[in-house]
């Protein structure tokens, strides 16, 4: 989420971020309002993504830029919907 500057109201405006199974995204990314992150793309410590991210693509910076392929075909399964490395 975020505001709109241009409202006299500052109202808030959001869009929906999608993340795709096996996605993997480090700490401290920022995903933008609107942006898909296909199946099996990564997303690098700091990034901040303002576009979506193709499958099995890697992305890192600021703005975020494609940095490669990921090669390798994941097959592990989580034993929750979520997982948080703390």
């Amino acid at each position: 989420m975020g505001h709109d500057v241009h409202d006299a109201l500052f109202r808030t405006k959001s869009n929906s971020v999608s993340i795709e199974d096996y996605a993997v995204v480090f700490a401290g990314a920022v995903i933008m309002p609107g942006v898909t992150l296909a199946e099996g793309c990564v997303v690098m410590a700091g990034a901040v993504v303002t576009k979506s991210v193709a499958p099995y693509r890697i992305v890192g910076g600021n703005p975020a830029r494609d940095i490669g392929p990921r090669n390798c075909s994941p097959s592990y399964r989580l034993k929750r919907r979520f997982w948080f490395a703390h």
